[in-house]
């Protein structure tokens, strides 16, 4: 599960406290998402949901999960696929 590999990582950039986390529960239940979240921790400042992935189509996803940084109402970067320690390193860095 892609969401699970790069959980970790969520956690590392919600300790840095430079980022308003926001998650999208995509295609799955409320209460999975809430005991996957109990079980490994979250990171997550908001939480929306996609029941349908109708989101998803508008935001042009063909991988999950996919981050975007918005700044100023613009997505600056958009990565594909999980996190990792690589890509955390490039968010940090973001000016």
């Amino acid at each position: 599960m892609p969401c699970r590999v790069e959980h970790p990582m969520l956690l590392e950039l919600k300790k840095k406290n430079k980022f308003f986390l926001i998650g999208i529960n995509y295609k799955d239940s409320a209460s999975n998402a809430r005991k996957f979240l109990n079980q490994l921790g979250d990171p997550f400042d908001s939480i929306g949901s996609d029941p349908k992935g109708e989101v998803a189509i508008h935001f042009g996803v063909y991988g999950i999960p996919e981050t975007y940084v918005i700044k100023k109402n613009k997505i600056v970067l958009r990565h594909i696929g999980p996190l990792d320690y690589t890509s955390i390193n490039k968010l940090i860095n973001l000016k």
